[in-house]
């Protein structure tokens, strides 16, 4: 008798549970002889469209609070995941595995007015900043800069996502002229 891995092309076959597996499933093995069909991938991305005249959108800090970035994305596709506006803008995990996911945030900010201050970006999950997600950029009245954020984390069916902005002490005015967001990632790995 032939062993299984010593078979040659006529006589290979498909994996098992091949012919219910849904459309974009991938075999993911479990490391002890088995393993199970899961979805190629999850995933949602989303933009606020781009003006940096009016400007597309903008956000007004307290100060040493944290203060959510709630604007209307525009969702470019969504895989297991649903864009939320109430109570603000939010990025819900629908999927019902857990997920190992990237999240990346970017936009174009200046100061409403005033001289260089100092904006703290930061993840929440389930309402709270994610430890290690804050970046910081220099911000002034006069001219456009780039921040950007990426973080690894793990969701669960129902997590939420949101992002948050701090500035020092005093009010400050945020202006974006774009801002995009995604999170991806892989079920079951």
């Amino acid at each position: 008798m032939t062993e299984h891995v010593d078979l040659t092309d006529p006589e290979l076959h498909e994996p098992k549970g091949v012919a219910t597996a849904a459309v974009d499933n991938i075999y993911l093995a479990d490391g002890v002889g088995s393993g199970s069909w899961v979805k190629h991938k999850a995933h949602i991305g989303g933009y606020v469209v781009f003006d940096d005249v009016t400007p597309a959108y903008s956000v007004t800090t307290g100060g040493t609070s944290d203060v959510v970035i709630n604007p209307t994305f525009i969702g470019t596709h969504a895989e297991d995941f649903t864009a939320l506006i109430t109570p603000n803008a939010r990025i819900r995990y629908d999927g019902l595995t857990d997920l190992p996911a990237f999240v990346h945030f970017n936009g174009s900010i200046k100061q409403a007015s005033g001289g260089t201050i100092d904006m703290q970006f930061v993840l929440y999950k389930n309402g709270v900043a994610q430890e290690g997600s804050r970046v910081v950029r220099s911000a002034t009245s006069g001219a456009w800069g780039s921040v950007a954020m990426g973080f690894d984390t793990l969701l669960s069916t129902n997590d939420y996502l949101e992002f948050f902005l701090k500035t020092p002490a005093g009010t400050a005015t945020a202006l974006f002229a774009q801002m995009y967001m995604n999170v991806q990632g892989t079920p079951g790995v």
